[in-house]
């Protein structure tokens, strides 16, 4: 039996890794570089700290 359960989480453990990589795959260049290239910065949002230092 035990050799069952080894032998079935070796498989399950397989396919994770197969659909991880397959995804991986699927992934274009500029989304696993978060488009980091872009010549433009972000705007300031609403969360953006702000400078609590006195003038």
């Amino acid at each position: 039996m035990h050799g069952v359960s080894t032998f079935v989480c070796n498989i399950s453990m397989t396919i994770a890794l197969l659909v991880g990589a397959g995804l991986t795959a699927l992934i274009t260049e500029d989304q696993k570089r978060q488009h980091a290239h872009k010549s433009t910065f972000p705007t300031t949002s609403a969360t953006q700290l702000t400078n609590l230092s006195s003038d």
